[in-house]
């Protein structure tokens, strides 16, 4: 087989096992990165939920109304 890109790489002596090798690393550090992003993601959207449910079941208005006093003074 005489690809080019084996002899350019066969030139400057660089086996193409390496760079499969290479490769393979960086899909593996990607896949865990992605796994903790996932993770992440999960915790932010429960956190976020529990925001938007109010404390206690109360609706958002009512929620943002009681620390102001109320929007009838602006």
């Amino acid at each position: 087989m005489n690809s080019p890109i084996l002899s350019y790489l066969s030139s400057y002596g660089i086996d193409p096992a390496y760079i499969m090798i290479g490769l393979l690393v960086l899909i593996l550090i990607l896949f865990i990165l992605y796994i903790r992003t996932l993770c992440r993601m999960k915790k932010f959207y429960r956190a976020y939920d529990r925001f938007m449910r109010g404390k206690d079941m109360e609706s958002m208005e009512d929620t943002m109304i009681k620390p102001t006093g109320g929007f009838r003074s602006i």
